[in-house]
């Protein structure tokens, strides 16, 4: 009877000690959201997404203007915050360890770090349409080799 009671006391604290470390990173990951400002940067970033196929159905006629409403429609929906929060939470716990999480606070809670992470996405904007151009560049050696698979496909007359 004595050994089943220290057992249970053993597995009680177990769970005890996990559920502190849990709170313990649970805070971290708070304030390391607040201080790279992931929040902002995914709404500008869901803006951004919002913005571009706005504009690339603009003009288009009535279908194109009601997909793109419905578009935006979804992502208001299902492409919260709120909505991603949790996930990418448990991505950055499951991605980086403690230590790492605390460095990065300290190093995004510096003048230099909250220049880079307000700097982030005009950095990533830019990429985007780099390779959006690189690929459009591109894009005529694409078709080719799709209508060369597309010809190979059919059948013979």
């Amino acid at each position: 009877m004595k050994r089943f009671f220290i057992i249970a006391l053993i597995v009680i604290s177990v769970f005890s000690v996990q559920s502190v470390f849990a709170q313990a990173n649970d805070k971290m990951l708070e304030e390391f959201l607040k201080v790279a400002m992931v929040k902002e940067q995914f709404d500008e970033t869901v803006n951004m997404m919002m913005s571009q196929q706005s504009k690339a159905f603009a003009g288009q006629g009535k279908i194109p203007d009601e997909v793109a409403k419905v578009l935006q429609g979804f992502y208001k929906k299902y492409l919260t915050w709120e909505t991603v929060k949790n996930d990418m939470t448990k991505a950055y716990s499951e991605t980086f360890t403690q230590e790492e999480i605390q460095a990065m606070i300290k190093f995004y809670s510096t003048p230099a770090g909250q220049s880079i992470v307000k700097k982030q996405p005009q950095l990533t904007q830019k990429i985007m349409l780099l390779t959006m151009a690189s690929m459009q560049k591109h894009m005529p050696e694409l078709q080719a080799s799709l209508m060369e698979i597309m010809k190979k496909k059919q059948p013979a007359k």
